[in-house]
């Protein structure tokens, strides 16, 4: 009991810098915790800071996506740019395929033009390159998409 008695008495004599000792331990802790954490959003502040140009990078514009069977090919500032490139590319394919231009031609695939916010590089003048033996979109990418020409011809017979 002398030992306990002894370790009171040491701790009311000194309990100033004993309490001293503990706030200075405790604010250590906390000057080391707070300067990781700062390390740490320096850091992720410093990633943000290189991603975050590129993809700012990216502008989007207003216009007319052409999809073919739900597959954006391209884009095009009005509905009638768009169904104008596709008429073009039909052409050629018309041609490609020597089919008689006088015929009714068309697309047998789904084709729709729907407006929307496109990113700039999206936006073509001809998409003839895009839909011939191998269906490409904007940026070259291959589609899944086999394209078929749908012909209607009238015939008619005097007997």
């Amino acid at each position: 009991m002398a030992k306990n008695l002894n370790v009171v008495s040491i701790f009311k004599k000194n309990r100033i810098a004993i309490v001293a000792v503990l706030v200075f331990a405790l604010a250590l802790c906390s000057v080391f915790a707070f300067a990781a954490n700062r390390s740490e959003n320096s850091a992720n502040e410093d990633i943000s800071a290189e991603v975050l140009p590129e993809v700012n990078k990216t502008v989007l514009l207003n216009g007319y996506g052409i999809y073919i069977d739900g597959y954006l090919i391209a884009a095009a500032e009005t509905e009638e740019q768009a169904s104008q490139m596709v008429e073009d590319a039909l052409n050629e394919r018309i041609k490609a395929l020597n089919i008689d231009a006088s015929a009714n031609n068309s697309f047998a695939n789904s084709v729709s033009y729907i407006q929307g916010n496109f990113e700039e590089n999206a936006f073509k003048t001809s998409v003839v390159a895009n839909l011939g033996e191998i269906v490409t979109d904007y940026s070259g990418e291959h589609l899944p998409v086999t394209l078929s020409v749908k012909t209607v011809t009238n015939y008619s017979e005097s007997v």
